[in-house]
Parts: structure tokens; sequence; C-alpha cells
């Protein structure tokens, strides 16, 4: 592996971290009322999506939006070498954004791909 490819490796793990949604708003020091405010709904409708543990996409894009980020999804599938691909999938939502990388993959990309890849990543 490269010495670039390696700093993007190392970069795409430090940026991918996993929490409930009740760690992220609190990391972000917001209370469960002010997102209620944010997102037109009640309090208790913002404890029981952070309670849920199968919270609908579009809930969770909108949550993500009212902290000032957005949602991604991710698709990994298998490739006939036996890599695998994962694809970050845009909704119609998406479409007004710029997404820095629309995928990363886990074989080894064409020297356009990471050249594009690691542009976005490294700023």
């Amino acid at each position: 592996m490269s010495t670039t490819d390696r700093r993007l490796s190392s970069r795409i793990a430090e940026t991918v971290h996993m929490f409930k949604l009740s760690q992220v708003r609190e990391m972000r020091e917001i209370t469960q009322t002010e997102l209620a405010r944010r997102m037109k709904v009640a309090p208790s409708s913002i404890a029981g999506y952070e309670a849920s543990t199968d919270p609908k996409l579009g809930t969770v894009a909108r949550y993500a939006e009212a902290l000032g980020g957005y949602l991604l999804n991710l698709v990994t599938l298998p490739e006939p070498d036996g890599s695998w691909t994962t694809y970050i999938i845009r909704t119609p939502a998406d479409t007004r954004r710029k997404l820095p990388v629309e995928f990363i993959t886990g074989r080894r990309p064409s020297h356009d791909e990471r050249d594009a890849n690691h542009a976005a990543l490294m700023g």
C-alpha cells in the first residue's frame, strides 16, 4: 500500500464513528427541546427517535439536517473477484448537495478514482 493510500485509509478511519442518535446530539451540546424546535416536532418525538432500535432513514436524515449535517447511505456489495465495493447511495434530498466522495471501494481503485477520492478527503 502506498503512502498516499495509507493516509487516505487513515483519514477514512478517523472520520467513521458509531454512536447513538442521542450521543451525537449531546456531543453537539443540543437539548432535545432545541432539536425538537429545529425539526418542528414535540420534544417527546425526539425522545422516541433516540430510543428507537430501528429508526426510519427519513427520520435520521431530518435529525442529521437539524444538527447541521446530512445522512449518507452506504451499501457494500461483493465483486466477482472476491473483493467488496462500498457505495455511497445518494437519495433525492442529497442531490442539492455536492458530496466529496461518490464511493469508497474495497478493490484497488483506478488512478483517477484514487486521485479524486484523495483530493476530496485531504482537502
